[in-house]
């Protein structure tokens, strides 16, 4: 991982630890909404699934069973809110 991608990731954990989220233990969907100030891939996940290790998802992304990717432009904005939801056993 390099640096900068490293300091994301441990930003987005610091967000995170506020109290407000526990870990889920079980099956999770996760819904992401990119608001970009321009267009451009997203298509690399793997460093913000990973920032929920531990403080929304118990252990590893792998119970994660429904993924859902939305983006759209918000010029004056730009954000990413992820949205988690525990799913019944």
């Amino acid at each position: 991982m390099t640096k900068e991608a490293r300091a994301w990731k441990e930003a987005a954990q610091w967000q995170m630890k506020d109290g407000r989220y526990h870990p889920i233990k079980g099956p999770v969907e996760v819904v992401v909404n990119f608001y970009l100030k321009y267009d451009r891939d997203v298509d690399n996940l793997k460093i913000l699934i990973d920032s929920l290790e531990g403080i929304v998802l118990d252990k590893k992304d792998a119970k994660i069973e429904a993924l859902h990717i939305f983006k759209e432009r918000d010029i004056k904005r730009p954000r990413v809110v992820v949205e988690v939801y525990e799913l019944e056993k």
